[in-house]
């Protein structure tokens, strides 16, 4: 697959249409691809080369650095592949909130097993982070007045 994408410049895509088997039955799937910017590349390799460099971690090899060149998705949804692309970097930023989410409220752990307990503390949860979120944008909040005196 490398060969196929090694051609496309930054910001350059392509679209190879191919089939998955799964149970004995073909499904269609498209492989969607996407040369990064120069400054994603360079993170990549930085996030590489210390991944490497801790003792667990063995070095990656030369394929792997190439690749985190691009962006490749597999779909199976039939759309272009702008759309396809436009669709996963929507889906990364609720990617992003949930992350933030659990990182600020711990939303990791769930206190209970209960259905009900867990829907309670998810929902006191979830309002407790739009409450400061709208505490954040808003910009009358503040200790000091608009004045600038306290």
């Amino acid at each position: 697959m490398l060969n196929s994408i090694r051609h496309l410049n930054e910001w350059e895509d392509i679209g190879i249409d191919c089939f998955c088997k799964t149970d004995g039955k073909l499904w269609p799937i498209r492989i969607c691809a996407m040369k990064k910017d120069k400054k994603a590349i360079e993170q990549s390799k930085r996030r590489l080369l210390r991944k490497a460099g801790r003792k667990q971690e063995k070095e990656a090899a030369a394929e792997t650095f190439e690749l985190n060149e691009y962006i490749v998705l597999a779909t199976s949804l039939d759309y272009g592949t702008d759309k396809i692309f436009e669709l996963y970097r929507a889906r990364w930023q609720i990617e992003m909130v949930f992350h933030r989410l659990k990182f600020l409220f711990g939303f990791g752990e769930v206190p209970s097993k209960k259905p009900e307990s867990v829907k309670a503390w998810f929902f006191g949860k979830l309002f407790l982070a739009a409450l400061c979120e709208a505490i954040v944008k808003d910009s009358h909040f503040s200790p000091v007045e608009k004045t600038g005196k306290p």
